[in-house]
């Protein structure tokens, strides 16, 4: 169970995405985005992208995300 900001949501999306094998295509496809819109939720660009980084989470990492801060524990279970 941790906080993150936004970038540190976006280096942790992308961590599970290659953890994954997937490309970012590949994640976009999953989550119903667009490759441009995960690369920039990855590089934690801005909060208008952390809809897809928390779909990255929540859909590829099957961890669960809440908060206005990014609460992520560790599976959704917990």
């Amino acid at each position: 169970m941790t906080y993150l900001n936004i970038k540190q949501l976006g280096k942790l999306a992308r961590k599970l995405r290659e953890q994954a094998s997937l490309s970012q295509v590949e994640a976009a496809q999953i989550i119903g985005s667009c490759q441009s819109n995960v690369s920039a939720a990855e590089q934690g660009k801005s909060s208008r992208y952390a809809n897809v980084a928390i779909k990255l989470v929540q859909i590829i990492g099957q961890k669960s995300v809440t908060g206005p801060f990014f609460y992520v524990q560790d599976s959704l279970d917990d």
